[in-house]
């Protein structure tokens, strides 16, 4: 009996921990899609939701190599724990190791092999440990020892990438006439192979050659499940790999208009959006969706809030996590651990492990 009402106990402790003061929702089955409304409005800071940074890599002063440039950052990580960052401004790529001791830079502002035309790249790494740098329609492969290997060009523009172990690389493009995201696959030399059976489409009518993007948004491959975090309202869904839906997940949060004009002849103003997404995958135990909400001070500022929301592997809501200012993250590794890019006050790339799992 003792036994019995020990475990009871414990599973009422792990509940209370994990939801705080418990999940407002309901769950219900529309049309053969399982839908799960989220009540809790505003964000609910779980103070259970604790992060412990372990590496920091960027000073204020210090060697070349320990000074970012703050006009743009990216990070990616190997399978080793080896860490890599896109220094923008610098047109750099450079390479810690799993401690964030310093092994190598490389790149310089050009077309050429090996450099960078584009400030604003962003980084991955394959199954196979080769990082991939997306500039422009270009994706530029270097090996671990920093060694320009080829460089292949796609036929549409790539926000960001997946590298599948088949060898696929799976492309989120921005659309044209239109603000949107889609996918499509492609071999390992850049051919085309399909287009994911998935698009999203929002915001005002462009001319056909025109596209922008506020951020947020995305479409990523889990566990054999495609996952959308629409930029432009507060909805996560999920499909089976044949674009099936399969689930929604809605949170009670205003996801204001993108914040755009159209100038007329062919241009625009892109100002500071709010936006929902991407979305990111710890461990198998939680949906974690970022927010980014803009609040307009004067004609010309604006200042931005980050908040990571996290979700159990049902899609309740759990509790908001804020982020630092000018503070974003970019990605979670195998290992669960957290990778974010500070700007302010001292432009550095951090990692961080989820202390409350």
């Amino acid at each position: 009996m003792k036994r019995k009402i020990l475990i009871f106990s414990v599973i009422i402790l792990f509940f209370s921990i994990l939801y705080g003061k418990g999940w407002k929702g309901k769950s219900y089955v529309k049309n053969g899609v399982k839908i799960i409304e989220n009540y809790e409005s505003g964000f609910y800071m779980n103070k259970n939701i604790k992060f412990n940074e372990t590496i920091s890599i960027g000073k204020e002063e210090g060697k070349d190599y320990e000074i970012l440039n703050g006009q743009y950052l990216d990070t990616a990580v190997s399978s080793k724990g080896n860490i890599y960052i896109f220094d923008g401004k610098q047109y750099r790529l450079l390479k810690f190791d799993n401690t964030g001791k310093y092994v190598w830079q490389v790149g310089r502002k050009g077309e050429g092999p090996g450099e960078f035309k584009n400030g604003y790249c962003n980084i991955f790494v394959t199954p196979s440990d080769k990082i991939v740098v997306i500039d422009g329609l270009f994706l530029k492969y270097f090996d671990k020892d920093g060694k320009f290997k080829r460089a292949i060009k796609l036929d549409k523009t790539p926000v960001s990438a997946s590298f599948l172990k088949d060898g696929k690389i799976l492309i989120n493009t921005m659309l044209f006439g239109q603000p949107g995201v889609a996918a499509y696959f492609y071999n390992k030399d850049g051919k085309f192979i399909s287009k994911l059976p998935v698009e999203y489409r929002y915001g005002p009518k462009l001319s056909k050659n025109m596209g922008v993007s506020i951020g947020g948004g995305g479409i990523r491959i889990y566990n054999n499940r495609i996952y959308v975090s629409l930029p432009d309202r507060y909805e996560i869904r999920e499909y089976d790999l044949k674009g099936k839906l399969y689930r929604v997940i809605r949170r009670d949060i205003k996801i204001n208009p993108m914040n755009i004009k159209i100038m007329g002849k062919g241009s625009l103003m892109v100002f500071p959006s709010d936006a929902s997404g991407p979305l990111f995958f710890y461990k198998n135990r939680y949906f974690i969706n970022m927010i980014r909400k803009v609040e307009k001070r004067d004609k010309e500022k604006y200042a931005a809030d980050n908040y990571l929301d996290f979700y159990d592997i049902e899609g309740k809501y759990i509790g908001s996590y804020k982020l630092p200012d000018r503070t974003t993250l970019k990605l979670i590794d195998k290992n669960g651990n957290f990778y974010f890019v500070q700007y302010d006050p001292v432009p550095r790339v951090y990692i961080a492990e989820l202390l409350s799992k």
